[in-house]
């Protein structure tokens, strides 16, 4: 059984998600991915950015899927919802793929399965 110390302690999972498409695009050394990571229990309300898209389309919701979800190798977060519509202008296969990872790791309901159209 874990103790409330292990539980308290764990660390936030991240996923490294291969993005050909985006380093296609920048001088990458090789490195063509991203890490995509867990939400914090404190952090469920940001869930509402994706949620209230005002009817907007399926790129706007995998773009803020991809805001919540991916950072760097700490965890912290790459994007800020400011970026939502420069990464809607990329390829559309990152993006999908960095959402569907992130709805996967997070545990997410078929709501948001529907949004990346599962």
């Amino acid at each position: 059984m874990l103790t409330a110390e292990q539980i308290l302690g764990a660390e936030l999972h991240r996923v490294k998600v291969s993005v050909p498409e985006w380093g296609r695009m920048a001088e990458t050394n090789g490195e063509s991915h991203v890490w995509v990571r867990e939400l914090a229990g404190s952090e469920i309300g940001e869930l509402a950015l994706v949620q209230d898209d005002g009817g907007d389309s399926e790129v706007r919701a995998l773009a803020r899927f991809c805001i919540l979800g991916i950072c760097d190798t700490g965890g912290n977060r790459l994007f800020t919802p400011a970026n939502e519509v420069e990464l809607m202008r990329g390829p559309l296969a990152p993006l999908k793929r960095c959402a569907e990872e992130f709805v996967r790791i997070n545990g997410l309901s078929e709501t948001e399965e529907a949004v990346l159209g599962k």
